[in-house]
């Protein structure tokens, strides 16, 4: 073998191992470029996720200031908040805290999938800081809401129980009333009854009753007993009188005896043309104080 063989096969052997070296480079090179075409997938996917949550937490931070809106809308409106009102304001209430712990598991998915992939950038997690920043502020804003809310309740609860404690007093006073109305109306109908009987009571002490007519009629009507009074005489045919108020009886005859006993100095016969014109009572007490019955028989 001479010099110009021995280099030629040094040559060869050299490409060989030149060849052997490029293709391991390759496939190391080819290797790494799928580690990095992986890891930029996965950075991809976890940078979409990423913006994904973002817009969730930004839409969820958006409802919950449209509801805040709602409800302090509805507990500061002019309008007496009703049943349908107070439980809207419940259901409001609920989906704000729902929402706000919605973005607090937003955040910490997003801090935990932050902390497991170091290639994401600085602005991430600056990103990530501004949400948590504006989600604690929300929290902040909902508290002072929910203290609003728990104040007008209380402002409410008292109104409502001063309203019912005037309720209460307006209903006692108007038992109250009743009870006064149907006292006094039971001491009208007793008055009233009272006035009655001494009505009836004073007209039977003011009630007197005379007869005048002849003997014949007087003793055939069982007035008179001959020339007497009847022990029991009959009083169909007397005629009442008030004596209080009628103070003569007129007659008309020409002699005229009374049969009844009556003081003579309390009554006067009034002769008018040479006939009895009258009985004429002058002391109307002393007259109808022994009896009542007045009877007169006419000639």
């Amino acid at each position: 073998m001479n010099f110009k063989t021995i280099g030629l096969l040094a040559i060869i052997a050299s490409t060989v191992m030149f060849s052997s070296c490029n293709k391991e480079k390759l496939a190391q090179l080819q290797s790494q470029n799928q580690i990095l075409a992986a890891e930029k997938a996965r950075q991809d996917s976890i940078l979409n996720d990423v913006l994904g949550t973002f817009n969730q937490f930004e839409d969820n931070l958006a409802e919950i200031k449209q509801r805040e809106n709602l409800v302090s809308a509805a507990a500061s409106g002019d309008a007496e908040l009703g049943e349908g009102g107070k439980e809207q304001i419940l259901q409001d209430i609920q989906l704000i805290n729902q929402l706000l712990a919605d973005n607090r598991q937003i955040i910490s998915n997003l801090t935990t999938q932050l902390e497991s992939s170091e290639g994401q950038s600085s602005q991430l997690r600056s990103a990530v800081s501004r949400l948590k920043r504006q989600l604690e502020e929300r929290d902040a804003q909902v508290n002072e809401l929910k203290g609003e809310l728990a104040s007008l309740n209380m402002a409410i609860e008292d109104l409502n129980g001063r309203v019912d404690t005037l309720s209460q007093v307006n209903t006692r006073l108007a038992t109250l009333r009743e009870v006064q109305s149907s006292q006094i109306q039971e001491q009208e109908t007793k008055l009233e009854t009272q006035s009655q009987k001494i009505a009836a009571q004073t007209q039977a002490l003011n009630s007197a009753y005379y007869v005048a007519s002849s003997l014949r009629d007087l003793k055939q009507n069982g007035i008179t007993d001959g020339r007497r009074l009847a022990t029991d005489f009959n009083t169909n045919d007397f005629t009442k009188i008030d004596m209080t108020e009628v103070s003569s009886i007129p007659l008309g005859v020409k002699k005229a005896r009374l049969l009844t006993t009556h003081p003579t100095d309390s009554y006067t016969l009034v002769e008018v043309d040479g006939e009895i014109a009258s009985l004429q009572i002058t002391d109307a007490r002393r007259f109808w104080q022994a009896t009542k019955y007045l009877v007169i028989e006419l000639n």
